[in-house]
């Protein structure tokens, strides 16, 4: 196994961790290695729920393999942000349903995720 694969593994181990603390069980994570994440300017990580199928497509990029491999310990709360996203995946998605702008929804999780990615770490340090 090469060592980018290794990486590459341990991203996702962490990832699930991140999931199982914050109660979230029964995904599939399909992880997919990336040059770049498609219409995300300069985002290095990213997740697609898809429910009710409790799947997940879990981009990774090189840049953030190369940088897990630095400092694993501070690049490792970008997963922890991902797994808010696939917590907050089934709100997102009624809100989508209703009549507000996808921007608008997309907007307010970021928003969120962030909040709620600092939080986490301030309790779990």
């Amino acid at each position: 196994m090469k060592k980018i694969d290794k990486t590459a593994k341990r991203i996702v181990d962490v990832f699930e961790e991140y999931l199982v603390k914050l109660n979230i069980h029964g995904f599939t994570i399909w992880p997919k290695i990336v040059e770049e994440i498609a219409g995300k300017d300069g985002g290095i990580l990213a997740v697609d729920v898809a429910l009710p199928y409790k799947q997940i497509s879990f981009e990774i990029t090189n840049r953030y393999i190369k940088l897990f491999e630095e400092n694993e310990k501070e690049y490792s709360p970008f997963l922890l942000h991902e797994a808010f996203h696939v917590l907050l995946s089934r709100y997102t998605k009624i809100a989508n349903d209703r009549f507000v702008s996808e921007r608008e929804v997309e907007d307010e999780e970021e928003t969120l995720v962030d909040e709620l990615t600092h939080l986490f770490r301030q309790i779990c340090k």
